[in-house]
This record gives structure tokens, sequence and C-alpha cells, in this order.
């Protein structure tokens, strides 16, 4: 009982060690992948026909020139 516990808690270590080592790579293939399935899609065909709302930015508490303002995107009717 012990040494299961021992073998299942040093594996465990391992895979945080591989994990934490592998975070760059992992983190690139995800975000490369999220993208090329994302990038290319156009929502607003599947949207029901009406009036849509969207945020854009939230802008920030304190004035920042080197900063973008927030913005509202409307898309009404195709």
């Amino acid at each position: 009982m012990k040494r299961t516990f021992l073998v299942c808690l040093g594996l465990v270590a391992v895979l945080c060690v591989a994990g934490y080592l592998l975070r760059v790579p992992l983190t690139r293939v995800l975000v490369t992948r999220l993208v090329a399935e994302t990038l290319g899609v156009n929502l607003s065909d599947s949207m029901p026909d009406g009036l849509h709302v969207g945020l854009c930015g939230a802008g920030s508490p304190l004035a920042d020139p080197k900063r973008a303002e927030p913005c509202v995107a409307v898309m009404a009717g195709a």
C-alpha cells in the first residue's frame, strides 16, 4: 500500500515537472491550433436576422495614449 502511494506520488511529480518544462511548446501548439480553427470563421453567417451588438474593448480606468479606446460593433442585417 505504501509502495503504491509512493509510485503514484512519483508519477504525479514527473508529470508536473514535464508539464512545466514543456509549457512553452505546448502553449504554442494549442494557440496555433485554436487560431487555425477560429480565424477564418465568419460568425455573422450563423446569426439570426436582427440587430447584434458586441463589445470590442473595455478601455482602461486610467488614460493612456498608447492604448486603444473601447468600442462597440453593431451588425444590422445582411
